[in-house]
């Protein structure tokens, strides 16, 4: 959810954050629909770019694990 709040905010599609972040618009899309964790290394882009708090992304990973 808190990715695609990103996007409708920046007014950017999948495929141009997945340029940002220098992952493959696939695995964006999987982290997006909560079908992968997001990486640290994601994290830190995510962090550094958009300031979106690592406790907000990786909450949002371990509500994926505890499915």
């Amino acid at each position: 959810m808190i990715l695609q709040d990103l996007l409708k905010q920046e007014k950017i599609n999948q495929s141009q954050l997945s340029k940002e972040l220098n992952i493959s618009v696939s695995l964006l899309s999987k982290i997006i629909h909560g079908h992968r964790n997001i990486s640290i290394d994601v994290a830190n882009k995510l962090h550094d770019k958009y300031n979106i708090a690592y406790e907000v992304l990786l909450n949002r990973s371990n509500s994926h694990e505890e499915r």
